[in-house]
């Protein structure tokens, strides 16, 4: 391992996110604003109230039981909605409370919340609640400009009502978004809440900018895969910012290489271009941030300015722990450029001590890490080392 300073490449501070030319993203935040907003949009726009949509979900923030129905599913008639992208750019108004089941969502769709608005995962829907059109977690990235403007929105992913998990089987974890093969993706503001697995899956993406927004996976302890932002290689320019997280496993997956799975054996990619700021891990959030990698290379990644609790690791960047479980393309890790600066994090408790057991673990050959600013405030009373 070469310890040295790290100077991140400022490029990554200007990286342009061109998402959809007929949309301005600054100012959408409150639903007074949003109707003046869209008459300014160069696209077709659809309220979902005016094209047979029943808004009767309820309150969205609330942990649905077991058995718990939700209201009037709605999947039929959003995704007559969403079809309308097919042949125009599309601007899609979420001015309810709606049950869905899976939806497909295509190049050029904005969607624009208006406050405590959005979608609940209907029971038994098993599988991700939006998925890109021309899905593809390798090669040609054929969608373009997926923007949702989740402003004071929610996603309600039921978990209480979906199927059990099967860890070897990616892709069919139960999440919010799972996009595969997309250049220029936006994410800002939105609650995304009680996800079962993957919140968020980004695979094979390019131009990835998330700002504001929330993820809590409510009442969870130690729970394997109820990831937050979960990232699978190849993926370049990712911009992270001013996000809070309650996960039941990381809150952000940097995954160039991936767990051995039986769906996608051959997943992965380098992921480089990465800039996450202005973190924090809430109460109650099991593990920060994850950097795997076999022999596909994470590189250029800047950390700044995290805080919070987590119950086990802050950072881990590894070959999946030493090497010794099987990844889709093993190897000793590969890590290029990594800078964590400005971090005061907490390791509350060890939940899985006998495979982490510092605040900080590196395995793999990095070119260029370097860490500045760790605070613990608390460190001579936990059980766990600071670097490992």
């Amino acid at each position: 391992m070469i310890v040295s300073s790290c100077n991140v490449n400022d490029s990554l501070q200007r990286v342009e996110v061109h998402v959809s030319p007929y949309l301005d993203l600054s100012n959408y935040y409150t639903s007074q604003q949003i109707d003046a907003i869209v008459e300014g949009i160069k696209s077709k726009v659809v309220y979902l109230s005016d094209n047979g949509c029943v808004s009767d979900a309820g309150d969205l923030s609330i942990e649905k039981g077991v058995g718990a129905i939700a209201g009037t599913l709605n999947t039929a008639a959003i995704q007559a909605v969403l079809d309308l992208a097919i042949t125009e750019p599309l601007t899609v108004v979420v001015d309810g409370q709606y049950n869905t089941g899976a939806l497909t969502i295509y190049s050029n769709t904005t969607l624009i919340f208006k406050d405590d608005c959005g979608f609940i995962l209907a029971n038994g829907t098993n599988t991700d609640m939006f998925r890109n059109f021309n899905f593809a977690f390798s090669g040609t990235r054929l969608d373009k400009n997926i923007a949702i403007l989740g402003g004071r929105g929610v996603f309600n992913l039921n978990a209480a009502n979906q199927s059990p998990r099967n860890p070897t089987l990616l892709l069919t974890f139960k999440g919010a978004f799972r996009l595969a093969g997309v250049e220029r993706i936006v994410f800002e503001g939105g609650e995304y809440l009680y996800a079962s697995e993957f919140t968020n899956s980004i695979m094979n993406c390019k131009d990835i900018y998330i700002n504001g927004s929330k993820i809590d996976v409510g009442t969870t302890n130690y729970i394997d895969n109820k990831d937050g932002f979960h990232f699978n290689g190849p993926c370049e320019n990712i911009v992270i910012n001013n996000i809070q997280l309650k996960t039941g496993d990381d809150g952000i997956a940097l995954n160039a290489d991936e767990g051995l799975t039986t769906d996608c054996p051959n997943i992965g990619g380098a992921i480089t271009n990465v800039s996450i700021n202005n973190m924090k891990i809430l109460d109650g959030g099991a593990k920060g941030i994850r950097l795997l990698s076999g022999t596909s290379l994470i590189d250029n990644v800047s950390i700044t300015n995290v805080k919070g609790n987590t119950k086990d690791f802050f950072l881990i960047a590894d070959n999946l722990r030493g090497g010794n479980m099987e990844c889709t393309h093993p190897g000793a890790g590969n890590f290029g450029r990594i800078s964590i600066d400005g971090i005061n994090v907490e390791v509350t408790e060890a939940t899985n001590s006998t495979q982490y057991l510092s605040y900080f673990s590196f395995s793999g050959t990095f070119k260029d890490l370097s860490l500045k600013n760790i605070i613990r405030n608390d460190f001579f009373t936990r059980s766990k080392s600071c670097v490992q």
